[in-house]
Order: C-alpha cells, then sequence, then structure tokens
C-alpha cells in the first residue's frame, strides 16, 4: 500500500532529476564548455524543490489518525432523546428484576431447592418477548428505534402481564392499560413508554409493597381477612379445623 501511496512522489522526484540533469547537459552541448555555477543552483533548486513536496505530502497524507469507530451517538440527531432512552432502560431493568423475584415467590417453595424451576418460569415469561438488554455496552451497539422497540416489548409481554398479575393476587382485580398506539416518531414512542413505566411503578408495583409492608407489621383489612379466611378454607382438613374452633 505504501509503494502505491508514494509512486506520484517518486514520479515527481524523478521527474524533477531528470528534467534538471537534461537542462545541464542540453547547456553543455550547446555552449560546449562547463556548466556556470548559477546553473549549479537551478540543478541543486530542480532537485531540492520534488523532495521538499515529496516530505511534506508524506508527514501529511501518511500520518495516523486513529479514529473510534463504535461511539455511542443518536441517529435521529437528538441527544435528548439518547439520554431519556438510557433512563428509561434503567428503570425497565428494575422492573424487570423486580418481576423475576414475583416469579420466584409463584413458583413456591420448590423453587428454593431446585433453582432450575425458578429460571424455567422466568425464561417461560420472557418467551417470545424482545427483553431490554441490560447491558449497557450491548445496548448502546443498537440504535435507537431497536432499543424502543425492546422497551415497548417488554413493557406489553413480560412487565405489564406479571406485575399486574401480582397486582390482582395482592390487591383487586383491574384490567390492565395496554400501551398506547405508538406515534411516528421516535421521541413520541419514548414519551408512551415513560408514560407506562411510570404507571406500572405506582399503579401496580407501589400499592403491592405497600400491601405487603402492612401485613408484615401485622395492618390486615377486612378484605385481606375474608380472602385468608377463604384461603384457609380451601387447603386440605381447612373445613374440619374450621368447624372445631
Amino acid at each position: 500500500m505504501i509503494v502505491f501511496g508514494a509512486a506520484p512522489i517518486s514520479l515527481l522526484l524523478v521527474g524533477g532529476l531528470v528534467v534538471a540533469i537534461g537542462l545541464a547537459v542540453k547547456y553543455f552541448l550547446e555552449n560546449g564548455k562547463p556548466i556556470e555555477p548559477v546553473l549549479y543552483w537551478y540543478l541543486v533548486a530542480g532537485i531540492a524543490i520534488p523532495f521538499l513536496i515529496g516530505g511534506l505530502l508524506c508527514a501529511i497524507c501518511y500520518r495516523v489518525r486513529p479514529t473510534e469507530a463504535f461511539q455511542m451517538q443518536d441517529i435521529s440527531g437528538d441527544p435528548a432523546l439518547l439520554a431519556d432512552l438510557i433512563v428509561a432502560e434503567d428503570a425497565v431493568c428494575k422492573l424487570i428484576t423486580r418481576v423475576d423475584g414475583f416469579i420466584q415467590n409463584d413458583v413456591g417453595p420448590a423453587g428454593q431447592s431446585d433453582s432450575q424451576l425458578v429460571l424455567a418460569a422466568q425464561m417461560k415469561a420472557r418467551d417470545g418477548v424482545a427483553v431490554v438488554d441490560c447491558s449497557a455496552t450491548e445496548a448502546a451497539l443498537e440504535d435507537a428505534p431497536h432499543r424502543l422497540t425492546r422497551l415497548e416489548e417488554t413493557l406489553r409481554s413480560l412487565t405489564g402481564p406479571e406485575l399486574q398479575r401480582t397486582y390482582d393476587k395482592t390487591m383487586r382485580c383491574e384490567g390492565f392499560q395496554d400501551l398506547a398506539t405508538p406515534e411516528p416518531t421516535n421521541r413520541q414512542r419514548l414519551t408512551a413508554i415513560q408514560a407506562t413505566i411510570r404507571d406500572q411503578q405506582t399503579r401496580l408495583l407501589a400499592p403491592v409493597d405497600q400491601k405487603t409492608a402492612d401485613l408484615q407489621r401485622g395492618i390486615a383489612s377486612d378484605c385481606d381477612k375474608r380472602r385468608a379466611a377463604a384461603a384457609a378454607q380451601t387447603l386440605p382438613g381447612g373445613g374440619s379445623a374450621g368447624s372445631k374452633s
């Protein structure tokens, strides 16, 4: 590669030398006497100038300028979108962690002795879902539309249904509010994602956490007591135990 790149410079140097020697020979043949001193300077200039030009070209063109090819940049030209996208991914990853914990609880005591049961249940919940990649390095390699799609899919098909199921068991039955139809722009899609994150955090997860904390402190509502009584009746021997009491 260097040989091909230096070919024009080499031709320039050789050409200047040939011209200078040709002028010197022509002068000698026409005048029949040695070259005068001033012509020596012309000869030096004819050789030095191409060398100088060649040196400058080498210094400029052969300089190595390393460039980072994998820079995190937003293809939509909106740096604020990228910053908000990272925040949304972090929030969804935290929701995924909570959902995995609820799935583990649903497996029950069997999961405590066999972790593969918990893992299988968690993978089943992810089946067919383009889940958010919680590795920042890997996620940054994808463009904004693909990352938005992962967020939408994760909220709609993983965290949403699992949090709704936990909410229904802990609180009361309510229909799950689906994501609004995504608008064509990345900003509008991210806004819908942020709204869904807040909805799942406040409407579903926060009441579950509050109810769990109340039960741990021994605070139970009438509804909780009726639910516990109904659950006790469904246990083997529950009816007879209730009659004895």
